[in-house]
């Protein structure tokens, strides 16, 4: 049951009074639908006040740099987010193939990159979701057969960094690549993963 739900402006300086009036509300579950700099704000705030829902943040805002490294490490324990993808600041994946694949990459491209910054992780995966649509392609590489192949995706579809249990398809009338996401919780130094996969409707496998 929604008991509250507030909205904030990018221009708006903090969002203490929002973080305040939802505390007042009696929620014990506070899903955070924000950006970086007002994330942490909010986890910042959250624990100032001593207040303990769960906390789920979307996967826009749950960034460990910036947002949670300005909230403060410490206060960001047992936020929950969603992910699609392996994180190269978790040991769980160092001797996974497609995470070293990424790191070597990263090493030869992009030595100045930050492993801990998602967006290279996300840059390199759709980098390498173009090609698998032009491959599938061929030679005609007009607009409509792009979007003919980038519509027509198979099931077998599989990307490297992209986490197990995730699968990948689209159609003519589903555009949407990936079918699911997985639960992570942050333990103050990485995200750790939920063993359940969720699809985009809510089902658990």
């Amino acid at each position: 049951m929604v008991l509250k739900t507030v909205s904030y402006e990018v221009s708006d300086p903090t969002i203490d009074s929002q973080v305040l009036e939802l505390k007042a509300s009696g929620a014990d579950v506070f899903f955070d639908a924000s950006t970086p700099k007002f994330s942490a704000m909010s986890i910042r705030k959250v624990a100032d006040v001593d207040w303990h829902p769960l906390h789920i943040i979307d996967s826009n805002g749950s960034l460990v740099k910036p947002a949670l490294t300005s909230a403060g490490l410490d206060k960001s324990v047992g936020v929950v987010t969603a992910q699609y993808l392996k994180d190269p600041t978790d040991p769980a994946w160092d001797d996974d193939a497609g995470m070293k694949e990424f790191q070597a990459w990263r090493t030869k491209y992009a030595p100045e990159s930050d492993p801990a910054n998602p967006v290279w992780a996300y840059g390199y995966t759709m980098a390498q979701a173009l090609v698998v649509v032009l491959k599938q392609a061929g030679k005609d590489l007009t607009r409509e057969s792009i979007m003919k192949a980038a519509t027509n995706l198979p099931e077998t579809t599989t990307l490297p960094m992209v986490l197990p249990g995730i699968k990948i398809s689209t159609s003519p009338t589903d555009y949407r690549a990936m079918k699911g996401m997985r639960l992570v919780q942050f333990d103050g130094k990485i995200y750790k993963l939920s063993p359940e996969c969720i699809d985009l409707i809510g089902r658990r496998s």
